[in-house]
Order: C-alpha cells, then structure tokens, then sequence
C-alpha cells in the first residue's frame, strides 16, 4: 500500500512539474514577443534621432553659412545666430548620449 502511495505521489509531482513547465513555455514565449516588440520600437526610435540629428547638422551648416555672409553692424544677427548654434550643439551632445 505504501508503494502505491508514493507512486501516486512521484506521479502528482510529475504532473505539476509538466504544468509548470508549460506555464514557463508561454511565459517565455510572452517575453520573447514583448522583447522583438521593444527591439523594433528602440529601432525606430533610434532612426527618428538619426534623422533628427542630421537635420540638426544641416540647420548648423546653414547657419554657419550665413554667418559667413553677414555684413558689420548685424550684431544682434550674430548674437542670435550663436545662441542657435549652442543650442544646435547642446541638442547634438544630447542626442549623442
């Protein structure tokens, strides 16, 4: 009679175990889905900065052209035209990082 007690028992273990089992399967099967969903979302994250800094670099070019061209007397143009640029330059650094 024990015999069989613990053969029932090793065989409920079993059991559990093969439904635990399958519970981790669709965990990880969730968690595999969720991770390639960040991953495409950090991708496309990654490629709207990319473009968002190149368009920072040209509006910097632009700008640093236009400060070749300026005439004496424009100050208030120049004041401008540098905080711009440090601001470009600050977005830049931070996009960086």
């Amino acid at each position: 009679m024990e015999l069989f007690n613990s053969i029932g028992n090793i065989e409920l273990k079993v059991r559990q175990l093969g439904k635990k089992n399958e519970r981790l399967k669709e965990r990880n099967a969730k968690l595999q889905d969720q991770n390639l969903a960040l991953k495409e979302m950090q991708e496309h994250k990654d490629l709207k900065i990319a473009v968002i800094k190149d368009k920072l670099i040209q509006i910097q070019q632009r700008i640093e052209e236009l400060g070749e061209k300026e005439v004496e007397g424009q100050s208030s143009f120049v004041e401008r035209r540098e905080r711009i640029l440090l601001e470009l330059n600050q977005c830049v650094e931070w996009i960086e990082r």
